[in-house]
């Protein structure tokens, strides 16, 4: 059969079965043949390889190049690569020239090609190719069962660039056409995706589809483990992720998956060397030296090493650190970065550790995740602290109030959000909770806001003018309308203390006004710009209490104050374009205040000249006289001079 022959290599029992996801069933069927062609030993090679018997898809894999089928090269180079053997890997695939390739043989070419380009440390060159194999699926009829490997494929080349979000689309169209092993496949893969960009409740997800499979091929069951590890790395529960580690580690030894193996001994030694076992550290550093094959697991081991060195590291992490710049592997570079800061720390030199800090960080920004650098900063407690003793307009602050953010969710439980701002409503995973009185949210944010007060108390502020009984009949209405409506929480009364306070069980809740409250130090443009647009209007608007009124003002004067502080400190920087945004915004809070005027007016000056300044004036006059009535005289003085 001739393996260029399109409709011969669509209606091939083997291949129709591997395109299927049924390795094990192509498998038997080659057994049962008498006298197998070199295309069927190729086939019957990648089924072997899918199977995790790499060492005898290797045997047969060469048993088909040499008797005259050239394209089975294709796998023996992708068999060869994860044996760590990457001369043969080169050897196989040189012989191959692909404009003499069925369409079919090029996206398997061009994409073995980009894996391999990748493991010699060639990954822009890598993702070239790749997306040219994606390009040739157009022309092939069995491109429905090429798109999703090469998706996959491709999705992982942009992961290991740290562009997770760009991976995890290319992991989402996989998954439409894929075949069940390959979902699986696909599906460990978004899942390690979804852990760096701090999306846990998805990865557990993800995982949990997993490992409801009947079966799991061995690639899947090794980035099944070596997910879970991460994910409880990245939660901070180092007893989990070590046992996890270690589980993946010695089963990709007993598949001869020399990758999976040494990033799992690896990551053991990143969790031994924070425990200060350093014994233990060596070992695993000692193993993963005699796995590591790629340009990416040398330099991983040439971070860990610097690691376990302590504060005589420093030298090799910043070795490292630019390696992984030229090397495009962002998300490692700001590991290596961060690390070296904790050492410069452990040498007590903070000028230094700021400054490497600052690069660690200026890497999540570009990759825009936080969650990158999560795993590796929990293992940091020193680097934290300092962080944590920032003053708030240091860039390293803003960065640090994120990962507090992120280190506190608790995947796996339903998400609580009180929306106070604006609107008032209650979601549960997104979803709008109905409540059947009208001051239910009322009660719940003053007790959020008040723990433990008494009854007396409660009715005091929320209830002053009401009869006592209603008023009281009227609170537990409310406790029974909050708990009702939403399972996990409760209002007990502790006999004890005679009060009252909200619980949450298998709850993980968030609140908008608390957002606003904890972030209003943050330093940062595009962190203070976002976190403003959380303040979408007043505090419990329809709330009319005394106490609801009192919290209303206190928000929006804290708001505006930290507001006008940092549009004072953006202006004498010449920030003006983010003085103008912001401050338009702070408007919205209060739209007669006479600072936020000047710096908008002269934002604009600087920005647009005189005449736009002066229609901007106008423009403010015109909300004075609606809301005032009148142009106050220090507003008046603001006229921008006519040209």
């Amino acid at each position: 059969m001739d393996s260029r022959d399109h409709t011969n290599i669509g209606a091939n029992r083997l291949l129709e079965r591997l395109l299927a996801g049924d390795s094990d069933s192509a498998w038997r069927l080659y057994q049962g043949l008498e006298n197998p062609t070199p295309l069927e030993d190729r086939f019957a090679g990648t089924a072997l390889l899918n199977l995790g018997e790499a060492g005898r898809a290797k045997n047969l894999l060469l048993r088909a190049w040499a008797r005259g089928c050239p394209e089975a090269g294709i796998e023996l180079s992708t068999v060869a690569r994860s044996l760590g053997d990457f001369r043969l890997a080169h050897k196989a695939l040189q012989g191959l020239d692909p404009t003499a390739l069925s369409d079919f043989d090029k996206c398997l070419f061009f994409r073995e090609k980009g894996m391999l380009l990748y493991e010699t440390g060639r990954l822009e060159d890598a993702i070239e190719h790749l997306e040219e194999a994606w390009g040739n699926t157009f022309r092939t009829p069995l491109a429905e069962a090429l798109k999703p490997p090469i998706l996959h494929a491709l999705g992982f080349l942009y992961s290991l660039k740290g562009f997770e979000h760009q991976a995890t689309e290319c992991f989402d169209s996989a998954l439409s056409n894929a075949s069940p092993a390959r979902r699986l496949m696909v599906l460990s893969s978004r899942a390690l995706s979804l852990i760096y960009l701090g999306r846990y409740d998805q990865a557990a997800a993800d995982l949990a589809a997993i490992e409801a499979a009947a079966s799991r091929p061995p690639v899947v069951e090794l980035g099944y483990l070596y997910d879970r590890a991460l994910l409880a790395k990245a939660l901070g529960d180092r007893a989990s992720a070590k046992e996890l580690f270690c589980r993946c580690a010695e089963r990709a030894e007993h598949y001869s998956q020399r990758d999976f193996e040494s990033y799992a001994d690896l990551s053991l030694v990143s969790l031994y060397t924070a425990d200060g076992d350093t014994a233990q550290a060596r070992k695993y550093l000692a193993k993963a030296r005699g796995r590591v094959s790629s340009e990416r697991a040398a330099l991983m081991l040439s971070l860990r090493e610097g690691v376990l060195a302590g504060a005589e590291g420093a030298a090799k992490l910043a070795e490292v650190a630019e390696q992984f710049e030229r090397g495009h592997f962002y998300r490692e570079a700001s590991w290596a970065w961060a690390h070296l800061a904790n050492a410069y720390l452990k040498q007590q030199n903070p000028a230094m550790a700021e400054l490497v800090l600052n690069k660690a960080i200026d890497a999540c920004h570009a990759l825009r995740s936080v969650a990158a650098l999560s795993p590796e900063l929990r293992l940091m407690p020193e680097l934290l602290e300092y962080m944590a003793s920032l003053a708030p307009d240091r860039y390293a602050a803003g960065f640090y109030q994120e990962y507090l953010k992120l280190s506190a969710a608790k995947p796996g439980l339903r998400q609580l959000r009180l929306v106070s701002l604006g609107a008032s409503r209650l979601l549960l995973d997104g979803q709008p909770v109905r409540l059947g009185l009208s001051r239910s949210l009322e009660v719940l944010a003053y007790l959020l806001r008040k723990p433990g007060n008494s009854l007396e108390g409660i009715l005091a502020d929320l209830f002053p003018d009401a009869d006592p009984k209603q008023a009281r009949n009227y609170f537990h209405q409310t406790r029974y309308d909050l708990e009702g409506a939403v399972p996990g929480l409760s209002i007990p009364f502790d006999r004890l203390r005679r009060s009252y306070s909200v619980q949450f069980e298998d709850l993980d809740f968030s609140w908008d006004a608390d957002d606003v409250l904890s972030a209003l130090n943050t330093p940062e443009p595009q962190t203070v710009l976002e976190l403003f647009e959380l303040y979408r209007g007043p505090f419990l608007p329809a709330a009319s209490s005394e106490w609801a009124e009192m919290e209303r003002e206190e928000l929006a004067w804290s708001a505006l104050k930290i507001g006008l502080q940092i549009l004072e400190r953006w202006f004498e920087q010449g920030m003006y374009r983010e003085c103008l945004a912001l401050g338009r915004r702070l408007l919205e809070i209060d739209p007669c205040s006479e600072p936020l005027c000047y710096y908008i007016i002269e934002s604009v000056r600087s920005l647009e000249g005189e005449i736009a300044a002066r229609l901007e004036y106008e423009r403010i006059c015109e909300r004075y006289r609606r809301e005032l009535g009148e142009v106050p005289p220090a507003v008046r003085r603001l006229m921008p001079q006519s040209n």
